[in-house]
């Protein structure tokens, strides 16, 4: 009794169902079963409840009590509708004669729908409204909420950052000034804003949106520059540090260096301009 307390509800009990916390006539199926564990926890569950489960509801819980969001789901629908969503998305039939290959493939679509689910309740939808609860397509709505849900992230951090970090805003047009270059294809500038480098590393999957490069382009210890093609100036591409007229590094989309040849030529030409030792066109 001591070992096993995590199963025990009344070690002190005069009874099987009071010592394992289940209705008295539930004590034989569970013999029947062999003490199988797994239906113990979903009589305690059902006893815990004051409910009275059906053979399917029974069975339900059997196979999905080990997902950790179970609960939460459990808050807007019953078991058996549950339980009927996962099939019709899985179109899987659920029951003790699944196979491992069913089992785990309705498991997957469970925990789908359960991120799905707490994306929703995080955004703050009605899911007293069956389109929200019961989406048709539920990848593409669940996907759709992934990008939602980094949007409102990424919002919060680009307020966030823009508080923090006033100055590179503040100075903008002054480093402007200094580090502008354009040729016939490309355009090099400072970051407007912190929000702004924020949204760059985002975009290129890059670490430049981290607190110690906002914190040198706002003390001016170093600048972030963007390199983008002029005929798509909105479209991140490269992204450059530099310290005074020296590049302490550059890097495209998840740390690779695209072009890098004709990169570092103009690199080298834009350096030369901003020592004076040749032209930069400006505007």
């Amino acid at each position: 009794v001591d070992h096993y307390c995590g199963w025990i509800s009344d070690g002190n009990a005069a009874n099987p169902a009071g010592f394992l916390g289940i209705y008295p006539e539930r004590v034989k199926p569970l013999q029947s079963e062999q003490g199988d564990t797994e239906l113990l926890r979903v009589l305690q569950r059902e006893k815990k409840a004051q409910a009275h489960y059906s053979d399917e509801e029974l069975e339900t819980y059997r196979i999905f009590q080990n997902y950790g969001s179970l609960s939460t789901m459990l808050e807007h629908m019953s078991i058996i509708k549950l339980k009927h969503y996962i099939e019709k998305i899985s179109g899987a039939d659920i029951g003790a004669g699944m196979c491992a290959n069913a089992h785990a493939w309705v498991m997957q679509q469970l925990r789908r729908y359960g991120d799905y689910i707490h994306m929703r309740q995080q955004l703050g939808y009605d899911l007293t409204n069956t389109i929200y609860l019961f989406p048709k397509d539920l990848k593409t709505e669940h996907d759709k909420l992934v990008l939602e849900v980094n949007k409102v992230k990424a919002d919060k951090r680009k307020q966030e950052v823009n508080d923090r970090f006033p100055d590179i805003k503040k100075h903008y047009r002054g480093i402007r000034n200094r580090y502008y270059f354009e040729n016939d294809e490309y355009i090099i500038r400072p970051a407007r804003s912190a929000a702004e480098i924020v949204d760059e590393g985002r975009t290129l999957h890059h670490c430049v949106g981290g607190d110690s490069y906002l914190t040198k382009h706002n003390t001016g210890k170093s600048y972030i520059l963007f390199l983008r093609f002029k005929k798509d100036q909105d479209a991140p591409y490269i992204t450059i540090e530099i310290d005074d007229t020296k590049i302490l590094q550059w890097y495209g989309a998840y740390d690779e260096k695209p072009d890098k040849e004709n990169i570092d030529n103009l690199l080298k030409e834009y350096v030369a301009c901003l020592k004076g030792t040749a032209v930069a066109i400006t505007a």
